[in-house]
């Protein structure tokens, strides 16, 4: 493995392996779930949208990479943060956003002309990535991501006020979350998604996935939190260990959610060594949780824009669409083989709603 200062923001994901995959799904308006009787075997039934990539890098900071990130409607506008820059150098990286209108989404998006909102802060805070967006119930913004300090991956958090949404944000110097030097995470932190108790959340605290990385493998984790910004990393770690199948044995990491019929489906990453693939598991009380055994969006055929494995995933519930919209980012180049070719791109994929989504306070 090569040294991690070395390492630019995607192969660290990758060489390492690790997707910083990330979904962040339907706490776009807090307090949405959905209600409906929707099964296990049905939940596998997701489709690729066929048009190929909906957002692509086309501003100069971006480098020809398109990362991942996630998805909020503010008003009648959609807001998809992402991260993007130069795939072998972790000084040019950044966050930006795109928006979209409701007769455009989610296939149309306009960038922001004077992106990225921001990127390296010093040494300490190089290579900002997976931005996860939430609105707070008195109308201010969070953006959680997790930066690279010149060692490690950690996680941290910004701030807008309703005003100042979505151009002005301030970055805490609150570091959220670190590795533990004497457990199963003790090289690496990669922030993933964040389930606020207005979801609802079963013993009304915030919950975090992340990925863990030991120097051989990602493995995810669990923690929850009163406030959302200090945080206790679960004992059980790390709730999700390497697969026993083919798919997910040599890395597996918590992406994000839905809440169906009182049952979170939690979506995860799955990697064989050479590309990644999209599993899901369950659980109602984020103690016990059911790991199915076969993944739910794979890579497209070769020579296909997504072939490298899916990455990048967000999950976007759209009740007047009547279905989940699953962005996710791909590109042609696999690992480290082609670096600085990788042109990641994103695209999605939907799985249809059947029944009405239900406010919960």
């Amino acid at each position: 493995m090569e040294t991690p200062a070395k390492i630019e923001y995607h192969q660290r994901i990758m060489n390492s392996p690790l997707s910083l995959v990330f979904i962040m799904f339907s706490m776009v308006t807090p307090g949405l779930a959905i209600a409906q009787n929707t099964s296990i075997t049905a939940f596998s039934q997701w489709s690729k949208h066929t048009g190929g990539p909906v957002l692509e890098a086309s501003q100069e900071w971006e480098h020809n990479n398109i990362e991942d990130g996630s998805t909020i409607k503010v008003n009648d506008t959609y807001y998809r943060f992402y991260c993007a820059g130069l795939t072998y150098n972790n000084s040019i990286w950044g966050i930006g956003y795109a928006t979209a209108t409701a007769e455009g989404f989610p296939k149309v998006w306009k960038k922001y002309a004077r992106n990225p909102l921001f990127g390296n802060n010093g040494a300490d805070e190089q290579a900002p990535a997976a931005p996860r967006v939430i609105q707070m119930p008195n109308g201010s913004f969070r953006m959680y991501y997790h930066s690279w300090n010149g060692k490690t991956d950690i996680g941290r958090m910004a701030v807008a006020s309703k005003a100042g949404f979505p151009n002005t944000w301030t970055r805490t110097k609150k570091i959220i979350l670190a590795p533990d030097p004497m457990s199963w995470d003790n090289e690496q932190i990669q922030t993933q998604d964040f389930i606020p108790p207005w979801a609802p959340t079963p013993d009304g605290l915030w919950h975090m996935f992340y990925g863990g990385y030991n120097g051989k493998n990602w493995r995810g984790g669990h923690a929850t939190s009163v406030d959302g910004i200090n945080w206790n990393k679960d004992s059980a770690n790390p709730i999700l260990p390497l697969g026993n199948h083919s798919w997910d044995e040599q890395g597996a990491l918590p992406l994000g959610w839905t809440l169906i019929d009182g049952t979170y489906y939690i979506t995860y990453q799955g990697y064989d060594g050479d590309k990644w693939r999209i599993g899901f598991m369950t659980t109602r009380d984020f103690k016990h949780f059911d790991r199915k055994a076969t993944p739910i969006l794979e890579e497209g055929f070769s020579g296909s824009w997504d072939s490298s494995g899916i990455e990048g995933v967000d999950i976007y519930n759209e009740p007047s669409l009547g279905r989940l919209i699953m962005f996710y980012v791909a590109a042609h180049a696999v690992n480290s083989s082609q670096v600085g070719n990788d042109q990641y791109r994103m695209g999605f994929a939907t799985f249809p709603i059947a029944n009405s989504i239900s406010k919960h306070p």
